[in-house]
């Protein structure tokens, strides 16, 4: 695998459902850190998918992530927050 899509933190179902769509059952995974699709997801449909549900970007740049085969590989970080809502 050589991409995939990270959340770190909670995030609404409907939010996750929308970023992974096509992706099967297995290609997807909730662990401690939040939740993981094997699915590249391009860098506009995160930001316009994220917008649609009231996330603003306060932070994005380009990074290195090791996968499992301790390998580096590049990586768009994208940081998001929303007001507290209740």
């Amino acid at each position: 695998m050589s991409h995939g899509l990270r959340v770190n933190g909670t995030v609404e179902a409907t939010v996750l459902s929308k970023l992974s769509e096509g992706a099967t059952a297995k290609q997807k995974k909730k662990d401690a850190r939040g939740w993981f699709c094997e699915k590249y997801v391009s860098p506009t449909v995160i930001l316009s998918t994220m917008a649609e549900h009231g996330w603003k970007l306060s932070i994005s740049y380009k990074t290195q992530g090791v996968l499992g085969d301790g390998k580096l590989y590049p990586a768009n970080m994208m940081v998001f927050s929303r007001p507290f809502r209740k």
